[in-house]
């Protein structure tokens, strides 16, 4: 079993940006994850394709050090990050208590018991993608009790990322938010910063369903995403996915697309959470401005028993770039 770890030596190891996408590909079900003895093994799959990752705690005095590889090269990276946080959440005896500081081991504990917001993730019955459980948990007893998103929202203790989550969830007297499918990527992203997320027990699973299928579909200015956002992630199959396969034609937003090239990408999820993408799929290269006829000609006035003139009337089609023809 490798060392006890937590998420507070995990934040001295890895950047912020890091620690983020790490929670989210852990969300999406991306990371599949092992012990092998004292080190921990997983398999992430982003849009870059898939890289494998191994890491090693060990303690040095108070805290926890990590020797770590990942296959993409990088030290620090989200794959990294992901690994470490599916572990911890696969493996609660990982799970290392937070260190306090001694500044606050001086500091007498208020009477009443501090209470942590977590946002719990399972599965949804169609049209919903997933549903979101937001609630209260005791930090000495561990006692859990459900309460509304409006309620955390308001909360002026409380942090603003997880404020700015709970308003995104809704603001009725219910505990439990059902996300819809074309709503799903916003929210996953929310809580992966929120760093205030978890799955139900029940099991990773994004979309329920005995064999269903949720697919998404964006468009960028630049390859591999990259560029300015045109359309962003949109569900293809509306609220029709009960099926293991989609073979129908599906279409975009024309009228989202810019003038010129418009690289789009494609994302698969599973029934069991797990997710699958091709970044550039394909091109639309589309072309709604007319060419231009600039005259230059001040005109001929003279007589000709030849073709011998030439004149100065230009033609231009440079903002959509599908060239003269």
């Amino acid at each position: 079993m490798p060392t006890p770890f937590s998420s507070q030596d995990l934040s001295r190891v890895f950047d912020a940006r890091s620690l983020t996408r790490g929670r989210s590909l852990v969300l999406t079900g991306a990371v599949e994850v092992r012990l092998d003895g004292d080190t921990i093994t997983a398999t992430v799959q982003d849009a870059a394709g898939r890289h494998t990752g191994r890491i090693t705690p060990s303690p040095t005095g108070r805290r926890v050090v990590f020797d770590s590889r990942c296959s993409c090269g990088a030290s620090g990276c989200p794959h990294l990050a992901a690994a470490a946080f599916a572990a911890l959440d696969r493996f609660p005896a990982l799970r290392r208590a937070e260190q306090q500081s001694f500044l606050d081991a001086l500091v007498t504990a208020p009477e009443a018991e501090r209470k942590r917001t977590v946002f719990e993730l399972a599965a949804a019955e169609s049209p919903h993608a997933c549903v979101v459980t937001t609630l209260l948990i005791g930090e000495r007893s561990g006692t859990i009790t459900a309460t509304t998103p409006q309620r955390i929202a308001s909360d002026p203790h409380a942090d603003a990322t997880i404020r700015d989550l709970a308003r995104r969830l809704g603001s009725g007297a219910e505990t439990r938010t059902f996300v819809p499918p074309a709503l799903v990527a916003d929210v996953l992203r929310g809580l992966a910063q929120s760093g205030q997320a978890r799955w139900h027990a029940g099991g990773r699973r994004l979309v329920a369903g005995e064999e269903r299928v949720f697919a998404a579909a964006s468009a960028a200015t630049l390859p591999s995403g990259s560029g300015t956002e045109l359309i962003p992630w949109t569900n293809i199959f509306g609220t029709n996915y009960n099926f293991t396969t989609y073979t129908a034609n599906w279409g975009l937003s024309f009228s989202g697309l810019r003038d010129g090239v418009n690289y789009v990408s494609v994302r698969v999820y599973d029934r069991a959470g797990l997710t699958q993408s091709l970044t550039d799929a394909f091109h639309v290269w589309k072309d709604t401005t007319p060419p231009t006829v600039t005259n230059n000609q001040s005109g001929d006035t003279t007589w000709r028993t030849a073709n011998t003139g030439v004149y100065n009337v230009d033609f231009n089609d440079a903002s959509s770039g599908s060239l003269l023809s």
